[in-house]
């Protein structure tokens, strides 16, 4: 009876844990940051950036001439990834967490290596 009532004890102090996030699933959220050249730290305009959300909620952009890009994400979980392509350049992807209605996520990207000519 004692095991049982821990159990349930904890139960609640991890849900009530959850409930004090201060992440508003169903909030708008603002996701930012600039994309850069990982050898040179020199902007690169023309990326691909897509958030997806652990739900599958999507949102696209293109990063401008400083690499800066921006979306506003209507979201229902406070979860996601941010993922940045671009042709020559290998993929990136950063796990983000949305604890604030504004967060900044810097992608650092490496070009990927050349083909060898015969």
């Amino acid at each position: 009876m004692k095991a049982l009532v821990r159990v349930v004890a904890v139960a609640a102090l991890l849900v009530a844990g959850l409930a004090s996030c201060d992440a508003k699933p169903g909030a708008t959220h603002d996701l930012s940051g600039y994309v850069t050249d990982s050898d040179t730290g020199a902007p690169v305009a023309g990326v691909m950036v897509s958030f997806r959300s652990d739900t599958l909620r999507a949102y696209d952009t293109t990063t401008d001439g400083s690499g800066l890009y921006r979306l506003l994400i209507d979201t229902d979980v406070p979860f996601g990834q941010v993922k940045a392509t671009k042709d020559g350049y290998d993929p990136v992807e950063s796990s983000v967490y949305f604890d604030t209605d504004i967060r900044r996520v810097d992608l650092p990207m490496h070009k990927q290596a050349s083909a060898p000519t015969p």
